[in-house]
Parts: C-alpha cells; sequence; structure tokens
C-alpha cells in the first residue's frame, strides 16, 4: 500500500512539474487569457448538457423504454436421465394420493 501512494505522489509531482515548465514560459497577460477562455469553453459545455438533460427529461424522445416484466420460463430437459428420474417420482407421487 505505501508503494502505491509513493507511485501516485511521484505521478502528481510529475504532473505538477509539467504544468509549471508550461505554464511558466506565458506571461501574465496569456495565463489571464487561457483560463477565461478555458471558462468560457467548459461554461458553455456545461450548460449546454445540463439544457438538453433538462429539455429530454419530460419527453418522449429522451425516455428509455422500460422493458416489459416477464415471467422465467422453465427449463426444457428432454430424455436426460434426470427428466426420467422427476417423471417416475411424479407418477408415484400421484399414485400414492389416488
Amino acid at each position: 500500500m505505501k508503494y502505491l501512494k509513493h507511485i501516485l505522489k511521484e505521478i502528481g509531482y510529475s504532473i505538477n512539474d509539467f504544468l509549471r515548465r508550461i505554464c511558466g514560459g506565458l506571461s501574465p497577460d496569456a495565463r489571464l487569457i487561457v483560463i477565461l477562455s478555458m471558462l468560457l469553453v467548459f461554461t458553455i459545455g456545461n450548460l449546454y448538457f445540463s439544457i438538453s438533460t433538462i429539455y429530454n427529461w419530460g419527453h418522449t424522445d429522451g425516455r428509455k423504454e422500460i422493458p416489459e416484466v416477464q415471467h422465467i420460463e422453465g427449463l426444457e430437459i428432454i430424455d436426460s436421465p434426470i427428466d426420467r428420474y422427476l417423471q417416475d417420482m411424479d407418477s408415484i407421487n400421484h399414485q400414492n394420493f389416488e
């Protein structure tokens, strides 16, 4: 478990260093433009998915069809020793009740 935590920490440090190298070369104005453009793109995507989900919520096109509940059908056992045994036991039980 300690080994896994160590690996995850090292991966986090590597990602952190990579992002610092990429963003470190940008000027403060360029960083602001990148942050605002990412904020705009993600906000538009979030609004699109939220609105389309709410729109499709009440429509029949947005609903998935629920399969009809059916009874479980029994297995058809044909000419097996178990089937013959069960038939024999069933006939013996019916003879005892008559």
